[in-house]
């Protein structure tokens, strides 16, 4: 492909993105290039929202934008999904982005924040000490520290699976951020925790029962697939070793009184009453009362 120079109708013609200047000062200049691109992504996006009326009832306008989406090379950066998340969460963390969910079928809500000069909050940042900020460049740039290709393609292969067991939802910037801290903090493997999501899709995907699961294995120090087919291995030989040692017997519904056996036993006593109705009887039929 040929570059030219821009003329006039050519820079008229174009499309452009707007990034915000401020994004480039004080106290947000710290943030990722990622970070700022995906908040000028979806900066631009707000005038689709004007244009269909995407305002709450607080009048606040909010914006429709998926992981998937920020993430393709259509309609996006061109980057994987996990970038996307990690980009949202800086912005999230230094209060530009907020995103609300809206259910299991609908898209989420993300309402982006701009700086306010007159709030009391960006005038105290502003009269802060050198010394006081330390602590939150530290986190900033703790947050900042990029992945390494293979993990980016690990991580981007969990969310895949995740995917698949969740009803096509990419995870949360909570749920990212609680699987990354089994993986980081834990020691357990991308391969065995997409191994946990799908045993979580085999009991109606809920991602409680796949902290469980997690939870269960860090506890145990398990952090490979070899481990987790011993832990299934032993799990079952300490069941049937249960079963074996207080065998229960077969449930049934039949009641107990059912199975006793039926005494038909012939008194002296009950014969002689029965002789005895039986006369009476016969004495009726003879009209001898």
């Amino acid at each position: 492909m040929n570059n030219v120079p821009f003329f006039k109708k050519e820079v008229e013609k174009f499309q452009y993105f707007q990034m915000p200047k401020w994004l480039f000062a004080e106290p947000y200049c710290e943030l990722s290039l990622q970070a700022k691109t995906v908040y000028m992504f979806l900066f631009n996006r707000m005038s689709l929202s004007l244009k269909n009326e995407w305002q709450d009832d607080d009048g606040q306008v909010f914006v429709y934008y998926s992981n998937e989406k920020l993430a393709g090379k259509e309609d996006g950066l061109g980057c994987s999904i996990p970038t996307v998340i990690k980009a949202k969460k800086e912005l999230a963390s230094v209060g530009l982005l907020k995103e609300v969910r809206q259910g299991l079928t609908l898209s989420n809500r993300i309402y982006l924040m701009g700086p306010n000069p007159f709030s009391q909050e960006v005038k105290n940042f502003k009269h802060r000490s050198k010394n006081s900020l330390i602590p939150d460049d530290k986190n900033l740039k703790t947050s900042k520290t990029e992945y390494s290709n293979d993990y980016d393609t690990d991580m981007t292969d969990l969310i895949s699976a995740f995917q698949k067991a969740f009803r096509g939802h990419t995870p949360t910037p909570f749920q990212y951020d609680d699987l990354e801290k089994f993986h980081k903090e834990d020691g357990i493997s991308i391969e065995i925790m997409i191994e946990a999501i799908k045993r979580t899709s085999n009991n109606d995907a809920n991602f409680h029962y796949l902290q469980g699961i997690l939870r269960n294995w860090a506890k145990k120090g398990i952090q490979t697939m070899e481990q987790v087919i011993a832990d299934d291995l032993s799990f079952e030989q300490k069941k049937n070793g249960r079963s074996a040692i207080d065998p229960k017997p077969a449930q049934t519904n039949i009641p107990a009184w059912a199975n006793e056996e039926v005494k038909n036993e012939q008194t002296a006593e009950g014969q002689a009453r029965l002789a005895d109705l039986y006369a009476e009887l016969e004495a009726m039929e003879n009209g001898e009362t």
